[in-house]
């Protein structure tokens, strides 16, 4: 069971990767799009960060709720962010850079909260 942990972890990473690094490269555009790493980075934090609290659950430690209720209400947003824009042509800059903000604020919570 470990190692299949150890895989959601790093699938997880690699989707905050994606989202991080889709909404990145998009900020130098001047029309930047919403990207298929954007998209797909958000899902992936979505599911994989669900499978990783259930995990979490069955484990000897307590789950933090607060913490885990507050990345998710982020994610959420995230999401709503774009599905919302997927069908434009190309974002706002206030947008790309909401998006890139609340990914950034995720991770931080995911370290910085003990």
């Amino acid at each position: 069971m470990d190692v299949l942990k150890n895989v959601l972890v790093l699938l997880h990473f690699l989707g905050f990767a994606a989202l991080a690094g889709g909404a990145m490269t998009q900020l130098g555009q001047a029309r930047p799009t919403l990207n298929r790493f954007i998209k797909d980075g958000a899902w992936t934090q979505l599911l994989t960060g669900l499978a990783l609290v259930v995990f979490a659950e069955f484990g000897p430690l307590p789950v933090n709720h607060a913490k885990i209720g507050l990345k998710l209400i982020v994610l959420v947003a995230i999401i709503v962010l774009v599905l919302v824009n997927r069908r434009k042509d190309y974002l706002s800059k206030q947008t790309l850079i909401g998006i890139l903000g609340l990914t950034v604020l995720n991770a931080g919570i995911a370290v910085l909260w003990q």
